[in-house]
């Protein structure tokens, strides 16, 4: 098992604490552990401690093992300061739990769930295998919309069995414990993370206040969530159903499906709006995944605050071959005043090693 400390004493001096950063896992189960791994003995050869560890959303859908992604993440709870916040896989997933319909089982499988369905079967529920065969059969020639009639044949005429095996799978421990541990943002020293993104049109259309609107959208969420498994039969997430026209959609993006091209498509006067919200916040920069990059990007605001993209696509699934990811970020107690943030912040880079990710911004000058 990882642990989370080096001996302090093995090595004579007092040790950096920092954070490691992990995106998009889409159910590969060997990236994760591989980035851990790497991350881990990284911070063991540079004199570094990691204690905390931050998930940045989509842990489902797409590859083969979610079922092990999540519960290897629940596992790691038992060593380290784990967040888990939400990302939009996470939400189809969940709202075709609980509300069985035809709508959200196309949305879900359409987006990658006939996986995470064959593995959460195949460790929970064996005996829906069959059932999960006829599934698959259906996007043997993959995900086109040619296999909707189809898929409306299987959903009818398994519906009792689907219904059943929805609601085994949401009372499964490792599941329903997952979910609820979910968190929408998490706001930490001047740093903000959060799945996909956030802009000035989401903070004003709920109604959030200049300074306060972290707090007040992360409490609307977590009440929202409660409900939402507590009820079971009603999904309560719908401030997290904007899907931006640049994602397919119609309306203003929420902070799930936030994408890279949504910052930049803002006009000037949004972007120095959306940065005064942000700074009113008390947030220096921003860390988001979901916007697939191939290697780790930023994006800047007129007055210089940053988000930081960080998914590079490390699941199988996206043959970007990018088998790990993760940023190590420094807690505020080991920072050194006298160098930039850049110059003490690592990323995973496509060979898998760590670089200062001031290696970046020398690429972007070039």
């Amino acid at each position: 098992m990882l642990k989370s400390k080096v001996p302090i004493s093995s090595l004579g001096v007092d040790l950096l604490n920092y954070k490691l950063v992990i995106p998009d896992v889409h159910g590969d189960h060997d990236a994760l552990n591989s980035s851990l791994k790497r991350a881990f003995d990284f911070a063991r050869d540079s004199r570094m401690q990691i204690n905390d560890l931050i998930f940045l959303g989509d842990y489902v859908d797409r590859g083969d093992y979610s079922f092990e992604v999540i519960t290897k993440i629940e596992s790691l709870k038992n060593d380290f300061n784990v967040t888990t916040l939400i990302g939009n896989h996470e939400c189809l997933m969940l709202k075709c739990l609980i509300l069985k319909d035809f709508r959200s089982f196309v949305m879900w499988t359409f987006n990658g769930g006939v996986n995470t369905l064959k593995s959460f079967v195949l460790e929970i529920c064996p005996e829906y295998s069959s059932l999960m065969l006829d599934l698959d059969h259906i996007f043997r020639f993959g995900y086109k919309k040619s296999a909707k009639p189809d898929l409306l044949h299987f959903y009818t005429e398994n519906y009792t069995s689907l219904i059943a095996l929805f609601e085994r799978i949401l009372k499964d421990d490792n599941v329903y414990n997952f979910f609820k541990g979910l968190s929408l943002s998490l706001l930490d020293n001047e740093n903000f993370y959060i799945h996909g993104g956030i802009d000035m049109n989401f903070i004003e259309n709920r109604g959030y206040g200049v300074d306060s609107w972290v707090d007040e959208m992360n409490s609307e969420f977590d009440i929202a969530l409660n409900e939402t498994l507590s009820d079971s039969k009603h999904y309560k997430l719908d401030m997290l159903d904007g899907v931006s026209k640049s994602s397919g959609g119609s309306c203003d993006a929420s902070p799930v499906w936030f994408r890279e091209k949504d910052f930049s498509s803002l006009t000037d006067v949004e972007k120095l709006i959306t940065e005064d919200y942000l700074l009113a916040a008390g947030i220096s920069r921003m860390f988001v995944g979901h916007s697939i990059v191939d290697s780790v990007k930023r994006f800047v605001f007129p007055s210089g605050l940053s988000v930081w993209f960080l998914d590079v696509g490390m699941s199988e699934h996206y043959d970007t071959y990018f088998e790990k990811a993760g940023m190590l970020v420094p807690c505020k107690d080991s920072l050194d005043l006298s160098k930039s943030f850049e110059r003490q912040a690592y990323n995973l880079d496509s060979f898998g090693y760590f670089g200062h990710i001031s290696n970046i911004l020398k690429l972007e000058d070039n």
